[in-house]
C-alpha cells in the first residue's frame, strides 16, 4: 500500500498506527469528514493561561498537543489521562461519544462517553493541566482528557490488542522498539498493512 492510497482505505473499522502526530491529526480528521455529517461536528476550545509567554506558543496552538479539537456523536475517543482506575477509565481506554452538552451560550461543558470495554457511561468534563516551562514556573490548560481513537500515535498503542484491520504508518522510527510495538498489536498478520516497504533503519532494538 502506498501512502496517497490511505485516504481510500480510510473507514471507522480500521486503526491507522502512526509515528508522528501530524498525521494522527490529518487523518483522524479525514475519518470525522468522511464518515459523519459536517453540520453535526462541533470544534473544541482548549482554555489556558500562558497567552503572555511568546515562545510555547506554538506548542499550545499545535492542535495535537494533548488537545481534542473536534467532535462528534458517535465518533471513538481515546482517554489520555487517568480518570478512574477501577472502572477502567484510564490512560489508553476506547469510548464512543453518546452526547454532547452545551451552556445557554452554546459552548461545549461536558460530554457523555461510554466505555467499549464495559459499557460504562460518563459524563466527562474538562480537566486542567498544569505543565513545567521553567525550572520554577508553570501553565496551565483547560481541556477534555480524550483524542480521536481512529487513528493512534504509535507510543499510545502500547499494551493494546487491537481486533480491528490495522494500517501502519512508519515516517521514522525515532525510539527504541517503536517499530515492533506498532506492529505486534494485532494477532493476524493478515490484517495488518504497511504504507512502504521497511528497511533495517525502521528496526532500533532495545538493548539490555
Amino acid at each position: 500500500m502506498q501512502i496517497q492510497e490511505i485516504d481510500f482505505h480510510i473507514n471507522r473499522t480500521i486503526t491507522i498506527l502512526c509515528t508522528h502526530k501530524i498525521d494522527v491529526e490529518k487523518y483522524n480528521t479525514i475519518v470525522l469528514q468522511k464518515h459523519f455529517s459536517t453540520l453535526k461536528i462541533y470544534q473544541v476550545k482548549m482554555d489556558k493561561n500562558a497567552t503572555n509567554i511568546k515562545y510555547i506558543q506554538p506548542c499550545l496552538n499545535n492542535k495535537s498537543f494533548n488537545h481534542i479539537h473536534i467532535i462528534v456523536v458517535g465518533a471513538l475517543v481515546l482517554f489520555t489521562y487517568n480518570i478512574t482506575i477501577q472502572k477502567w477509565v484510564v490512560n489508553g481506554a476506547i469510548a464512543s461519544i453518546t452526547s454532547i452538552i452545551f451552556d445557554f451560550e452554546n459552548k461545549i461543558v461536558a460530554i457523555e462517553v461510554q466505555l467499549t470495554t464495559n459499557s460504562i457511561k460518563m459524563i466527562l468534563k474538562k480537566y486542567t493541566f498544569q505543565h513545567k516551562y521553567t525550572y520554577e514556573a508553570y501553565y496551565y490548560k483547560t481541556s477534555f482528557p480524550i483524542t480521536l481513537a481512529y487513528v493512534i500515535i504509535g507510543h499510545k498503542s502500547q499494551g493494546r490488542t487491537i481486533n480491528s484491520k490495522v494500517i501502519i504508518n512508519i515516517k521514522q522510527a525515532f525510539a527504541l522498539g517503536l517499530t515492533y510495538v506498532m506492529f505486534s498489536r494485532v494477532t493476524n498478520r493478515k490484517k495488518l498493512k504497511s504504507t512502504r516497504n521497511l528497511t533495517l533503519n525502521d528496526f532500533i532494538p532495545c538493548t539490555f
